[in-house]
């Protein structure tokens, strides 16, 4: 049997920038042990085909619940996305039939919306909402990484969001926004209850951490533009989910796995052509 090296000094490789000099990338060999992560990124999750209307349901909805007796707690959504178009698309969302608890996708005129809910109506909420059309820019025919967070605090200022690892702050307002409400709905990825504005294009390494993930947490997540394997990350006892599309699944099936066995998903109202893809993946 080959002996390999994932950690060094207590450390996981993933972790450490450089090793004399050397890149973490670079080392194959320490002490005469190789340097084997293990991780592979074969599979993604494809919607091209018309009509659509596909998305992820996962079930299990109070695990993605993120307010308890009144008060907020912090979470975060980190995904990869490689869109085939340029309208509006919700990436995550969870609510219930005239329900609403969070979305995070673009919205209008292709702005990203982050958005939290405190009732059902829809109207008690804080969002960041900056302005800017990125439809043109997310839909180049690369992968981008996309993330929100949130601090818990309940007020619009622990609102961030994250396009290719640069954070955004601006947009951030509130109204009448008191506590999450909790809808009771599943969350979806790549739609919402109505099943409007479903994305298009492809969808890898969707997760959820229980935690505002730092500046820092969330540039290694991004890894310079390739997806990294996350039961490695600094972060990893806060990772709730996290589905690798495929992966886990041999690119067969409808289910998606999630690797912390929180909430597995399903595929659902999709096109017999879409579904798990091995055509492209973030990095490659």
């Amino acid at each position: 049997m080959t002996a390999t090296i994932s950690r060094l000094n207590g450390i996981d490789i993933g972790d450490i920038n450089t090793v004399n000099g050397i890149t973490h990338d670079s080392i194959s060999e320490i002490n005469g042990i190789t340097h084997e992560s293990g991780f592979e990124n074969t599979y993604s999750l494809k919607q091209t085909t018309s009509p659509y209307g596909g998305y992820v349901d996962i079930a299990s909805p109070s695990s993605y619940h993120f307010e308890s007796g009144g008060t907020d707690s912090a979470f975060s959504i980190s995904l990869w996305i490689k869109p085939t178009h340029g309208v509006s698309y919700w990436m995550v969302s969870k609510a219930d039939t005239g329900k609403q608890e969070y979305i995070f996708g673009l919205w209008g005129s292709g702005v990203v919306i982050w958005r939290l809910y405190s009732n059902d109506g829809g109207s008690q909420y804080m969002q960041q909402y900056d302005g800017v059309d990125r439809r043109s820019v997310l839909a180049d025919g690369n992968w981008h990484h996309l993330a929100a967070t949130y601090d818990g605090s309940e007020a619009e200022t622990g609102l961030t969001f994250y396009v290719d690892n640069a954070a955004i702050t601006a947009g951030r307002s509130i109204n009448g926004y008191t506590d999450l409400n909790d809808s009771g709905g599943n969350l979806r990825i790549g739609g919402w209850i109505t099943n409007s504005n479903t994305f298009l294009g492809y969808i890898d390494e969707a997760s959820m951490w229980n935690k505002e993930l730092s500046a820092g947490e969330v540039d290694s997540i991004y890894n310079d533009g390739a997806p990294s394997d996350l039961s490695e990350h600094s972060a990893t006892a806060n990772l709730l989910s996290w589905w690798r599309m495929g992966d886990n699944n041999g690119g067969t099936g409808v289910r998606v796995t999630d690797v912390q066995g929180v909430g597995n998903g399903t595929l659902t109202s999709f096109q017999s052509a879409d579904g798990f893809t091995s055509t492209t993946v973030p990095g490659s």
